[in-house]
Order: structure tokens, then C-alpha cells, then sequence
């Protein structure tokens, strides 16, 4: 799977937990939806083998996601794919 299906893939789950993920901030489960998040990612990476790669991917993809919501969508999602493909292909 490409870097760009997988960002896609990203956005569209950010997108349609959008209101849950801020319900989780303020009552303090966010942590059950960062896990859900990095679990699915992992998949996209697995066939690296790499444990520690998949692990800083999912965590750093997930922060800049969590930060970018949070933060009221304040850049232009293009920019925050560019963030995320320099991530992804370090």
C-alpha cells in the first residue's frame, strides 16, 4: 500500500472519529482511542518487521494527528500529510 493511501486512509479515520475523539479528550478515555489508532496502523506497516519502526511510526503519526485536531484543524491538511509522508519515509 502506498504512503499516500495510507495517509488517506489516516485522514478518513480522523474524519469519521472526529466529534468522538474530542468527546474522549474531555472525559478522559482518549487513551482507548489512541490504542484503537495505533493497533490499526501497525497493520499498515507489519511488513517491515520491524517492531521499533512500526512503533515510532504509529505513535508519531497518531501525535501529529491528535495535535492537528486539537489544535482546530489550524493547517491546511496538505501540510500535514507533508509532515507525516517525511515521517513515514525516514
Amino acid at each position: 500500500m502506498s504512503a499516500t493511501i495510507k495517509i488517506e486512509n489516516q485522514l478518513k479515520f480522523f474524519e469519521d472519529f472526529k466529534n468522538d475523539f474530542y468527546l474522549s479528550e474531555s472525559q478522559g478515555y482518549e487513551p482507548i482511542i489512541r490504542q484503537i489508532y495505533i493497533e490499526e496502523i501497525e497493520k499498515f506497516y507489519e511488513e517491515t518487521n520491524d517492531e521499533y519502526f512500526i512503533t515510532f511510526v504509529a505513535t508519531g503519526v497518531y501525535a501529529v494527528w491528535r495535535k492537528w485536531l486539537m489544535n482546530g484543524q489550524d493547517k491546511p491538511i496538505e501540510e500535514i500529510h507533508e509532515l507525516i509522508r517525511k515521517i513515514v519515509t525516514i
